[in-house]
């Protein structure tokens, strides 16, 4: 590969993160069209267009700068961010939650003692695994 070939990449991939990125951050000026007054509203909506564009924006800011080791810090925190987003939806998604929170009564709990600590397991277990997990892919 020549030389050309890599600048040529390197600002194709500039212009297309970088332009993405922009976009996105423009697409939140329509928050500003449709408000109707309410302030959390819009610093919330603005808030997500600016996070859905931050990784866009990074990696064009990176390889502008040409700090190409630093793609892998914002591949690790999306990476990190999408598997604790599904990690936390996973109880949902299988009906393990559903069942817990359904069959979890008292006259079942002093029948069977050991079903409460199997479901203190699990609540401890959905709410730091997913954390931990992700702290670990980062």
């Amino acid at each position: 590969m020549n030389r050309y070939t890599k600048e040529i990449l390197r600002w194709s991939a500039i212009v297309g993160f970088g332009g993405f990125g922009a976009w996105q951050l423009i697409d939140g000026r329509y928050g500003l069209m449709q408000w109707d007054g309410d302030w959390l509203g819009l610093l919330l909506r603005l808030t997500f267009n600016a996070i859905i564009a931050g990784p866009f924006l990074a990696v064009a800011y990176f390889c502008f700068r040409r700090q190409y080791r630093r793609l892998f810090l914002v591949l690790g925190v999306v990476g990190a961010f999408a598997l604790f987003v599904s990690l936390v939806t996973l109880p949902e998604k299988l009906g393990i939650e559903k069942y817990f929170h359904d069959g979890m009564n008292a006259d079942r709990m002093l029948d069977q003692p050991w079903l409460g600590l199997i479901a203190m397991l699990y609540f401890l277990v959905s709410l730091f695994g997913p954390i931990v997990v992700a702290a670990w892919f980062y």
